[in-house]
C-alpha cells in the first residue's frame, strides 16, 4: 500500500510539519528521520548536540535519544517506552519486508511495532 509522504522539514534541529513547528523540548537529529508508511519517525539529540551538552542524565525523560512517531497533521502517536532500554539510538532501517529495525550504541537492535511504539529485542 502506497502512503502520501508527509510534508515536513527540519530546520535548525526543529520539526516542522505542515508549517507547524512541533514543540519537542529538545532538538531533533535530521540524519536519522524517517518516514515509514504514514508515520514520520524522529530521533531527539537528548545528551549533546552541535552546540554542547545539554545536562541530561540516565533516568530523565528523554535520556539516550528516544524515538517518536509523528502523523501527516504533525501529532505525537506514541514516544518509545523508556523501560525498554536504555542506550542510544543511531540508526532506524526498514527491511524489504517492511520490518522496522532501531540500532542503538551498544550493537542492540530492537524491531518496531509501527501501531504502538513498542519493540522486540534482537541479537
Amino acid at each position: 500500500m502506497q502512503h502520501e509522504p508527509i510534508n515536513y522539514r527540519i530546520i535548525n534541529n526543529r520539526l516542522y510539519v505542515n508549517d507547524t513547528l512541533v514543540p519537542f523540548k529538545y532538538p531533533v537529529d535530521p540524519e536519522i528521520s524517517i518516514q515509514v508508511n504514514n508515520l514520520l519517525l524522529v530521533v531527539l539529540y537528548t545528551a549533546v548536540f552541535p552546540e554542547g551538552f545539554i545536562g541530561l542524565n540516565p533516568g530523565d525523560e528523554d535520556f539516550g535519544r528516544n524515538v517518536y512517531a509523528i502523523n501527516k497533521d504533525g501529532k505525537i502517536v506514541w514516544r518509545i517506552q523508556r523501560d525498554v532500554w536504555g542506550d542510544t539510538v543511531i540508526k532506524i532501517s526498514v527491511h524489504q519486508d517492511g520490518i522496522v529495525v532501531i540500532g542503538t550504541d551498544l550493537d542492540r537492535f530492537h524491531v518496531l511495532n509501527l501501531a504502538d511504539g513498542t519493540t522486540t529485542y534482537e541479537k
